[in-house]
């Protein structure tokens, strides 16, 4: 009995007559391509939208981008006890 080709979600591998087949190193870096492209596209069109919005949004933009710089200097300060040992020594 003879099965048909089945792709796996990723396009990678093709499963006929029981044997799993790799397709070949052209075909993976053109998927491989192809992907790169379409993700670069969105993250462009996430940028112009972001752009376009703190356009219209000035000062929202900024109380939001001066949140986020409060809560990464937060994360990223020392903490007081370590800052007491420091002075005492």
């Amino acid at each position: 009995m003879q099965q048909a080709d089945n792709k796996d979600t990723h396009g990678k591998l093709n499963q006929g007559n029981g044997a799993l087949k790799l397709h070949s190193a052209k075909e993976a870096a053109r998927d491989a391509k192809e992907m790169l492209s379409e993700k670069a596209e969105a993250v462009m069109d996430a940028s112009k939208e972001v752009v376009a919005w703190v356009r219209k949004n000035p000062v929202q933009a900024s109380l939001i981008s001066l949140g986020i710089g409060f809560l990464t200097r937060s994360l990223f300060r020392r903490s007081p006890a370590a800052r007491t040992e420091r002075k005492a020594a």
